[in-house]
């Protein structure tokens, strides 16, 4: 008995450093998905899709999110499927409206899967008597509408803004206990203006009356008129992160990250400009790292002759301060596309190693091509990662182009992790030059060499290796058990770091994202 927790720390090694992510060519397209890493298609119910979010089952499948005009005339949610292999799965195609209001238009922004593989997919929906609402709806893994959801129809909706002003839900997150936290922007008029506003559901789709009032909330950031939401995480304890860009007399935009607790109180709030005043900054993406700080991704513009560029700022979880240790002064600037054109970052994916992505478009030379899906990736330190080969500019960025004889507009916006330890950006493609009819596109790249060197063998994060909690738990999963059993008995001391098995920072989280063990069953709670 006292050998096992050896023993199951030499297997969870093995996991740790022969599994999926030994892949020698960082970057380079996966010619095992679609054709030659590439797949797109057009959706059988609309003849364009503008995509907007996506994510990944548990087997797999990703499911992708976009606006689109259904044949029955109505602006809808339009889903579809694909396979871990990049082929299409033609049975799961689906038009969603939530009236039949004539004119009415249902908007998707974003898309959480939990724990039975059920597909929340949130955004804005319009009504006659309150205007545009944010709303939610759930459909199972087959791709019909749950009709168990909200009151029978498979949605909710809830109305923030007073006057009937506008509110949409941008970002969805889910607890550990399947709550559903929806945050977006709400214009809330006086003198807040538009505003960071958040509603927060049970599982089958009630308010949550311990969170704000009713459920739902507003905050605004003192001294800025108009503050856009774009993307929330959770912490290990379950903490909320908003983030997004404030402007103030609609002339200096900053990045912004706001910090909920569980109640919807405001813990703090934080605007990050840079040194030059003329700086317009967006956040599009949030995500946790591993040594427990966030990373802030979107798009920078200081009026050079780069244009608008990715950028990304690193701050600590618990205050909300810059880490200057990132980058340059806690900020990274990575122009990619041809000249002064817009190159827009939407999505950010961390790596098992500690590495991360950051993908999104590129704008092109305007006389030979057009956007391109394009990313870049970094070391944990905030530099350029100079191991991706396939780069041209040596700089660790890489760009996609799905038809390079004309002037198209290919539109990145969603990075997933594969099933194989790459990743895959989502977006979609202009079919011919200047028609603006958008088919859904992905791209899939290899994404090794990734050597876990955030994993230790300190499963609980409580800064030393128990036998009776550690051990025991990689013993557990060397014999196979893949769920919430792992935990059973088992209670790590209450400054852990990680205490549950499921949690977007718990221990399945830790032994799947950062030391690489495969098939573990929980609810992955990253950012879409």
């Amino acid at each position: 008995m006292k050998r096992a927790p050896l023993l199951a720390l030499v297997v969870f090694v093995t996991f740790s450093f022969c599994g999926r992510d030994a892949l020698s060519n960082p970057g380079d397209p996966d010619t095992s998905f679609g054709s030659s890493g590439r797949v797109r298609f057009q959706h059988t119910q609309s003849s364009s899709v503008t995509v907007n979010a996506a994510a990944t089952m548990s087997d797999g499948r990703i499911v992708i999110a976009g606006q689109c005009v259904a044949t029955t005339g109505n602006i809808s949610f339009c889903l579809s499927r694909i396979n871990p292999d990049g082929s299409r799965d033609l049975t799961f195609d689906r038009a969603w409206h939530h009236s039949n209001d004539v004119g009415s238009s249902s908007i998707p922004y974003a898309i959480a899967i939990d724990r039975q593989d059920r597909i929340l997919v949130a955004g804005r929906c319009s009504f006659p008597a309150t205007g545009v609402d944010m709303c939610v709806a759930r459909f199972m893994p087959s791709g019909f509408v749950d009709t168990s959801f909200g009151q029978g129809a498979g949605f909710v909706a809830v109305a923030i803004s007073p006057g009937g002003r506008p509110d949409e839900a941008n970002a969805i997150a889910l607890t550990a206990d399947q709550k559903i936290l929806l945050g977006g922007t709400c214009d809330m008029g006086g003198a807040t203006g538009v505003d960071f506003c958040f509603a927060r559901f049970s599982e089958m789709g009630s308010p949550d009356t311990t969170f704000g009032v009713g459920g739902k909330v507003s905050h605004s950031f003192m001294g800025f008129g108009i503050d856009f939401l774009r993307a929330i995480t959770l912490d290990w304890q379950g903490r909320i992160y908003a983030a997004g860009s404030c402007e103030q007399a609609n002339t200096e935009r900053y990045f912004c990250l706001m910090n909920i607790a569980d109640n919807g109180s405001t813990n703090f709030k934080k605007a990050y400009p840079m040194s030059s005043p003329a700086v317009i900054r967006s956040v599009q993406a949030i995500a946790t790292t591993y040594d427990q700080k966030l990373i802030l991704a979107g798009r920078c513009s200081g009026g050079s002759s780069t244009g608008v560029d990715f950028c990304s700022t690193r701050v600590e979880l618990s205050s909300g301060n810059i880490d200057t240790s990132y980058g340059v002064n806690g900020t990274r600037i990575t122009p990619i596309g041809y000249q002064a054109l817009d190159d827009a970052a939407y999505s950010v994916l961390m790596q098992p190693d500690g590495r991360f992505v950051i993908g999104g478009t590129c704008g092109l030379n305007p006389s030979s091509s057009g956007d391109a899906f394009c990313f870049a990736r970094y070391a944990p330190d905030g530099q350029e990662d100079r191991s991706i080969q396939s780069n041209t500019d040596g700089v660790g960025t890489v760009v996609t182009e799905f038809q390079s004889i004309s002037v198209t507009h290919d539109r990145g916006r969603i990075v997933l992790a594969s099933a194989n330890g790459g990743f895959v950006i989502v977006g979609q493609c202009e079919r011919t030059a200047n028609t603006s009819l958008f088919d859904i596109c992905a791209a899939q790249y290899q994404g090794g060499p990734n050597l876990h060197t955030y994993c230790t063998s300190d499963i609980d994060g409580d800064g030393r290796f128990n036998a009776l909690i550690d051990g025991l738990i990689l013993s557990r999963v060397a014999v196979g058990i893949r769920d919430g059993a792992v935990m059973n008995g088992i209670t790590p001391p209450a400054h852990a770091l990680r205490r549950t098995w499921n949690n977007s920072g718990g221990i399945a989280a830790y032994l799947d994202r950062v030391c690489g063990i495969n098939g573990l069953q929980y609810l992955s709670l990253s950012p879409v």
